[in-house]
């Protein structure tokens, strides 16, 4: 395919260095155990880890964990609006009502569309659902795709986090409760988090938190679960600065 110079400046766009602001971490747990129970309980822990609170990635989480660098959704769609401002992206299926087809595990193909250059990219939340596990699936799969316009491949270059796996998980790791400070801590990290990047303060963050959890058992911000706060977290991080309402 033959580039016009113009396709090729919008193109290089994408390939310049994200700014270190917009570069945020995200913890992988290097314990199979741990790992294992985290899908049933996030924030739990075999009984050779602790949970504590990380001042790097903010996360309650098994010491026993890395990080991975990652740029966040509306960082990625704002480079994708100066690189092409018709920019557009579609799933490669849909079902008979137009909505986009997710496959068995929750992962969803999109097509990336910049200055007319096509690239396929896959996203997923591994294995969570709802409706902010699909906006993940979306940010996950624009970042994807665009690792092949060269958009952040070089976070992906200079690192490899080692996942230390033993050839199986223990049958019956013993399981450490998440107690309530677990959820505290959290709590902490999104009043800190909101009130940086969206000026809230917690009477707005509890409102936000209210009109989000709707239909989620009605909890309130102040009441919720370490793993519900979780999925709150992940619902702010993928809500543009301009797009957040409370």
């Amino acid at each position: 395919m033959t580039l016009t110079d113009e396709q090729k400046a919008a193109l290089k766009k994408l390939r310049r260095k994200f700014p270190n602001s917009a570069v945020r971490q995200r913890p992988i747990i290097t314990c199979p155990a741990c790992e294992l129970l985290d899908r049933d309980q996030p924030g739990a822990v075999c009984a050779e880890h602790e949970a504590s609170h990380c001042e790097s990635c903010g996360e309650v989480f098994t010491v026993a964990h890395e990080h991975l660098d990652y740029v966040g959704h509306a960082h990625i769609r704002e480079r994708l609006i100066e690189a092409d401002p018709g920019w557009d992206w579609e799933p490669l299926g849909r079902d008979d009502n137009g909505n986009p087809v997710f496959d068995s595990y929750g992962g969803l193909w999109i097509r990336l569309t910049v200055a007319g250059v096509s690239r396929l990219g896959y996203g997923d939340a591994e294995g969570r659902r709802g409706t902010a596990a699909t906006k993940e699936v979306i940010g996950d799969a624009l970042r994807n795709a665009g690792q092949s316009f060269g958009m952040a491949l070089d976070l992906w270059k200079t690192q490899s986090p080692r996942r230390r796996r033993a050839a199986r998980p223990p049958a019956r790791a013993a399981v450490k409760p998440v107690d309530k400070r677990d959820a505290d801590a959290i709590r902490g990290t999104i009043r800190n988090y909101a009130s940086r990047r969206f000026g809230w303060a917690l009477p707005q963050i509890d409102a936000n938190f209210t009109c989000w959890a709707g239909g989620l058992g009605g909890e309130t911000f102040a009441t919720a679960p370490a793993d519900l706060l979780d999925r709150y977290r992940e619902h702010l991080d993928s809500t543009p600065d301009d797009g957040a309402d409370a």
